[in-house]
């Protein structure tokens, strides 16, 4: 029976089953714009090349597909997806990782002492969590995927700690670790942080419950810093495992973060999007639909559970860390509206998240976990709480009841209305503190207050769940911007295609293999970027994760100030320019009009690659090299020297190019394309992509994983 309350949550996904999912009224999700056209390039790679993809030359003029994150490659049970119809695929396994979150939440507080009512509510708590259904409905994935290891992660450090010397080494922390930091790198920094928390403390409490210890150490601070320091250092190393295992992302990421915007960011940028603290009211009212990232309601049985817990002395003492890492997520969160936190931006890893209230996650799972003590301290009573034990705990759920109904009288007095979600709030606060006080008062058995508090959080996240997401057919999704794209399809040759107004949405791009220069990626080449702005004649304002930016997020509009240059555009094999507003360019011819949108040709388009007189653009007249291959890993040519051969895609380490056969050198043209010198006559030019930082990585991961498993097999030998 416990098992079918993991599943109830899930419920909500089966109408939509089919569906690419979004925030209500949203016309964007991650989903649809990054992780569906990644996915259908690799699909495509296999089957039309037998190649797993390392370089992708869809958007961006190309970019390393390895190194991005986003681009799936490297978490294996992602690729359970891939063989399954799109995006049924990725509904199915983002909710495989939430029973999956769930389940692992169950085993680890479990493993706590935590009783079975309080971890099964727990467990159900974790799968219905309302800011991992709003992260899924804004399409991210991977996000999903790597929270939902974090309990896990917990569970593996736990039985680590109480795992015997002659039972051997026990690497399942740095397992875990490395398939989170696969799944999505950057909560990794934030899970990080609380594993080497939690080991620490758990070291302390272990070793003060000890017998032998307290006889031996109860007044040793040097001991008692010599076991801290001891466990702070095994999740240190058994981290650095993880980053091996997963060097083949690893490795290439800090490269190409290195050479890219991200690296960039000033402190302001990396916390842009820190949560308001008029939103930290969240814990009270859901906000369904709203800003994804400043979601924080954790039910209302959840945050009163926790009220519970935190008011008893028994519970306190369990809690005490969740309450200390939960507080300090919250104050990540906030960001730079803490005065001087956003220093902390300056520090290697913390720059490069850019989005702090994703500490928020954090937040809701120490919430839960305070509140799985909690739920367990009330039913584990044999008939009520006794009366002076819970009278702090009553009036303190009651205050948070009346300063609900307080903050509703606010917002009537100053708008003459109140909101659904505060409404909503208030009915589900009132009615879980209802039930705790029946229960304390003894009008309910131990089993109808237990049935009625996980009712309540199920009906609770429920209904919040729904509201924050809908489904649209891919029928739909992958219409937008048809006509265009049939047009572009029909037209004969290797082009590019560039759009100052997001006219062509990237999974349309995808759907149909059209190649741009513009693209939506959190990761851009800081030489493209630059070229890029002179090019669109749009310029940059710090980062973004589009190229060309958009100042108010309103593609349509934003752009229609600025003029491209059609040469510059030209030279990256750009032959037609879609827009939603006219663009006065003479080198632009208007084609057509489809819809809203106009397509223009460029009359100084350059061929995909030709061969040229010197390395300066446009000096000396040009002859195309013939396209005998262009795979995701090569392209191969036959041109005409002498003179100096030019590929309009970007230039990045790993890149290799073989004139008939024998080796040469690859240099920049215009800062940013990839140029050879050739002889005189024909030649035939292989240009291969053999990333270094790849194939170091898989040799990393293949040893460390082979080292692991031979140790696993010894015994320690001492005595933890």
């Amino acid at each position: 029976m416990n098992w079918v309350l993991l599943f109830l949550p899930l419920l909500i996904l089966v109408p939509v089953a089919g569906d690419f999912l979004f925030q209500p009224g949203s016309a964007f999700s991650d989903l649809v714009i990054s992780h569906y056209p990644n996915a259908v390039f690799l699909i495509q790679s296999i089957r039309e090349f037998g190649t797993i993809p390392l370089w992708s030359d869809t958007i961006l003029s190309g970019y390393p597909f390895a190194a991005n994150p986003l681009s799936g490659l490297w978490y294996p049970p992602g690729w359970l997806a891939l063989i399954l119809p799109l995006p049924f695929g990725f509904n199915l396994v983002a909710a495989l990782h939430m029973l999956f979150g769930g389940i692992g939440m169950v085993r680890f507080l479990q493993s706590e002492g935590v009783g079975s009512t309080g971890s099964w509510m727990a467990g159900v708590a974790m799968v219905g969590l309302p800011k991992i259904w709003s992260h899924l409905a804004a399409g991210h994935l991977t996000l999903v995927y790597a929270v939902s290891w974090t309990p896990w992660l917990l569970l593996a450090q736990n039985k680590s700690l109480h795992r015997s010397s002659k039972q051997g080494l026990w690497f399942g922390p740095a397992g875990i670790f490395a398939l989170l930091l696969l799944a999505d790198a950057r909560w990794a920094v934030y899970t990080g942080l609380l594993w080497l928390g939690y080991s620490m403390w758990k070291r302390g409490t272990i070793e003060n419950s000890d017998p032998d210890h307290v006889k031996t150490s109860r007044n040793s601070w040097i001991g008692k810093l010599s076991q801290l320091l001891k466990s702070g250092l095994g999740v240190i190393i058994q981290m650095t495992l993880a980053v091996l295992i997963a060097a083949p992302l690893v490795l290439p990421l800090a490269e190409y973060t290195g050479l890219s915007t991200r690296g960039e960011m000033t402190s302001g940028e990396a916390f842009a999007f820190s949560l308001p603290p008029a939103r930290v009211l969240g814990f009270l009212f859901p906000d369904p639909g709203g800003y994804t990232e400043w979601v924080l309601y954790p039910t209302a049985g959840i945050l009163l559970l926790s009220v519970w817990a935190v008011t008893q002395r028994f519970c306190r003492r369990r809690v005490v860390f969740w309450i200390v890492a939960g507080f300090c997520s919250l104050l990540f969160a906030l960001g730079s509206n803490i005065p001087l936190l956003d220093n902390l931006a300056l520090i290697p890893g913390i720059n490069l998240l850019r989005v702090p209230p994703r500490a928020l996650f954090l937040v809701d799972i120490c919430l839960i976990i305070v509140a799985a003590w909690g739920f367990q301290d009330l039913v584990s009573q044999v008939n009520a709480p006794q009366p002076v034990s819970s009278r702090l705990s009553r009036l303190a759920i009651l205050g948070v009841v009346e300063f609900a109904i307080l903050i509703a009288l606010m917002v009537f007095y100053a708008n003459q209305a109140v909101t659904f979600n505060i409404i909503w709030g208030i009915a589900w606060i009132s009615l879980t503190a209802a039930a705790i006080f029946a229960w304390i008062s003894g009008r309910l058995s131990r089993r109808q207050f237990a049935a009625i508090i996980v009712t309540t959080i199920l009906l609770d996240a429920g209904v919040v769940n729904g509201l924050s997401l809908e489904g649209r057919p891919p029928s739909d999704v992958l219409s937008e911007s048809q006509a265009v794209v049939q047009y572009l399809k029909d037209q004969p040759g290797i082009f590019r295609v560039y759009s100052p107004s997001y006219s062509i949405p990237q999974q349309t791009d995808g759907y149909y293999e059209l190649h741009h220069v513009d693209g939506v990626d959190p990761l851009q080449l800081k030489a493209y970027s630059v070229f890029m702005e002179k090019a669109t004649g749009i310029p940059s304002a710090g980062y973004s994760v589009t190229i060309p930016p958009f100042a108010t997020g309103d593609p349509g509009t934003d752009n229609r100030n600025y003029r491209p240059d059609a040469s510059r555009l030209g030279v990256l094999n750009v032959r037609y320019v879609a827009s939603e507003y006219d663009l006065d360019v003479p080198e632009l011819d208007l084609l057509t009009r489809l819809g809203s949108t106009r397509l223009y040709q460029n009359r100084r388009s350059m061929p995909y690659a030709w061969t040229q007189e010197s390395v300066e653009i446009g000096d000396g007249s040009i002859q195309p090299a013939l396209v005998i291959e262009q795979a995701p890993n090569r392209v191969s040519l036959e041109a005409y020297g002498p003179g100096v051969l030019v590929l309009s895609e970007v230039i990045y380490p790993g890149w290799e190019v073989r004139i008939n056969g024998e080796p040469a050198e690859i240099f920049p043209v215009e800062g940013i394309l990839r140029g050879v010198a050739l002889r005189e006559d024909k030649q035939r030019v292989d240009f291969v992509y053999r990333p270094r930082m790849v194939f170091i990585g898989l040799g990393l991961s293949l040893v460390t994983l082979i080292v692991m498993v031979l140790l696993s097999r010894r015994p320690l030998g001492i005595d933890r």
